[in-house]
């Protein structure tokens, strides 16, 4: 089960996406015998969210989720789990073909995967990838932090987050 409740996703580094341009969310996933946490991140939001808002011609939920929504279907993706499948399985295969968004792995998996035959990602990671539910939540803390920010820290908000978002001063 992805985790659901948007309270979740208020750890997204905010710093990280405003001023570097990378969106890096960590997706709480509830298995069979415990909780593990597949992490997406990829770079380029900041344009995809300003053509929205050229597109619609105004900044809101819907920008934002189409932005998301077009940054993960892009090529540039890099995924990792915290599950022991993917640390034993599949971390050298991310690693190896530079998809790996956590601690790169350098020891090949010779015994559980030597041929690199089982795939790209563990069960945790197929799941996010294919239930898009997560995207509205990670979209709704991104419109709630900007409308927070614009209103309760102005100078913050003209200074980094109006010119990462319109590209203009």
């Amino acid at each position: 089960r992805v985790a659901n409740s948007v309270k979740q996703y208020n750890s997204i580094d905010m710093n990280k996406l405003f001023k570097d341009n990378i969106l890096t969310v960590d997706v709480n996933v509830k298995g069979e015998t415990d909780t593990y946490t597949v992490k997406m991140s990829f770079g380029g939001f900041l344009g995809l969210l300003k053509d929205q808002i050229d597109r619609l011609d105004k900044f809101d939920l819907k920008a934002v989720t189409r932005a998301l929504i077009n940054g993960f279907n892009k090529d540039d993706v890099y995924i990792h789990c915290s599950c022991p499948d993917w640390a034993y399985r599949y971390a050298y295969f991310a690693t190896k073909n530079n998809i790996n968004s956590g601690n790169p792995e350098t020891r090949a998996s010779n015994i559980t995967n030597p041929n690199d035959e089982l795939g790209s990602a563990c069960k945790h990671v197929l799941l996010v990838l294919s239930n898009n539910s997560w995207l509205l939540k990670v979209a709704s803390t991104i419109y709630n932090y900007v409308n927070y920010m614009e209103k309760h820290y102005h100078k913050l908000y003209a200074d980094i987050i109006y010119p990462a978002i319109y590209g203009k001063k």
